[in-house]
């Protein structure tokens, strides 16, 4: 008795195993991957914070550093307003990290459009 007993609680721990192991690797794949994306997410907020923490220094910089001083001499024509925001981009492209620089790279096909958008962005933010 003792001995159908040992052996059928075997054959029951033997059909077990396995299926236990395959539920345990579906749960371990399925939290990795939810700590993988969490962390991507906060990755990306970071790198956004620091992209937007830049645009408006630079913004801020280059209005007091050029555009003040073209306006006040009555100079700030359209070439103006390109030079100003290719040095807006500039400076808010210096200000960044390098790594925040690769990942934003890497996750955005155009890292100089973004740029554009978030300077002008920044520009229309700074005139209210």
């Amino acid at each position: 008795m003792n001995e159908t007993l040992l052996t059928l609680l075997q054959a029951i721990l033997m059909a077990a195993v396995p299926i236990l192991t395959g539920i345990a690797i579906v749960f371990l794949k399925k939290k990795s991957e939810q700590i993988t994306s969490q962390i991507n997410n906060e990755t990306l907020r970071s790198c956004l914070d620091e992209l937007s923490s830049a645009v408006f220094s630079a913004v801020a910089h280059t209005s007091n550093t050029y555009v003040d001083e073209l306006k006040k001499s009555d100079k700030f024509d359209k070439s103006a307003q390109m030079s100003a925001l290719a040095k807006a981009k500039d400076t808010a492209l210096a200000l960044l990290t390098p790594a925040t620089r690769e990942f934003l790279s890497e996750i955005y096909d155009n890292l100089d459009g973004l740029l554009e958008t978030k300077v002008e962005q920044a520009v229309r933010c700074q005139k209210y």
